[in-house]
């Protein structure tokens, strides 16, 4: 029987290489190939630089659910920019400030209903408040009403009413707020008046503030348990 040791060695020497390829593969260190498939070790920082238009790497994921790169760490990249982050661009991700725009009447009073117009309202949702005190004084005997009140698009949105019998040394004053949407092309007014002919301000002319919110939620009012529908009861 011929035995070819020469075909033999080959087959030793390929065994042998598999087993120290896949040492090679579990151990791959400083100076090694990238083995993919298998854990990776460095002690050094792996650059890679690529030379001509187009990126320097791309990372395929299987699809949904199979992100294309995972790190271990949640320190901040430098560098490292996201055109999206769960889906919104940067623009959304930045916190409404909650400036508050507040606007003063610089006439005397007038005669009737006076409406002043708040000017250059910015989109959002705000919260709206208006204050004022007036003259004339009324009697018990003639009460002198006096309403403040605002207009979205000339569609009321809230009123506030002042009776004032006192017959002197004191102005009434008329308070209201509500919350309002503001969108391109909305017509934000406030105004006073009284059916009492003519008025004056008394110590504070009419002052409109609009107070951005970060957003707005409704819901309704449940009647508490116990109590009688139509009728609102306090709780201490």
């Amino acid at each position: 029987m011929h035995i070819s040791w020469k075909g033999g060695l080959a087959t030793v020497a390929a065994a042998a290489m598999l087993v120290v390829g896949v040492d090679y593969a579990t151990f791959a260190a400083n100076g090694d190939s990238l083995i993919l498939g298998h854990l990776n070790n460095a002690n050094a920082t792996t650059v890679l630089t690529k030379h001509g238009p187009g990126p320097a790497l791309k990372l395929n994921s299987a699809g949904p659910g199979s992100p294309a790169l995972a790190v271990n760490s949640g320190h901040k990249v430098a560098k490292l920019n996201a055109d999206m982050v769960d889906g919104k661009h940067a623009k959304a991700l930045l916190q409404v400030k909650n400036v508050g725009r507040v606007f003063t009447a610089t006439t005397s009073g007038g005669t009737g209903q006076v409406t002043y117009n708040i000017p250059n309202v910015p989109k959002g949702i705000y919260l709206a408040t208006y204050t004022a005190n007036f003259f004339p004084q009324g009697t018990p005997a003639a009460p002198v009403a006096f309403s403040c009140f605002l207009l979205r698009d000339g569609s009321l949105v809230s009123q506030s009413t002042g009776l004032s019998a006192a017959g002197s040394g004191f102005y009434v004053g008329v308070n209201g707020s509500t919350i309002v949407k503001v969108v391109p092309g909305t017509d934000v007014n406030v105004g006073c008046g009284t059916l009492s002919a003519a008025w004056t301000w008394g110590t504070k002319p009419l002052t409109a503030t609009l107070t951005r919110l970060d957003g707005q939620t409704v819901g309704g009012l449940p009647t508490l348990r116990g109590a009688k529908p139509g009728n609102l009861s306090a709780t201490h």
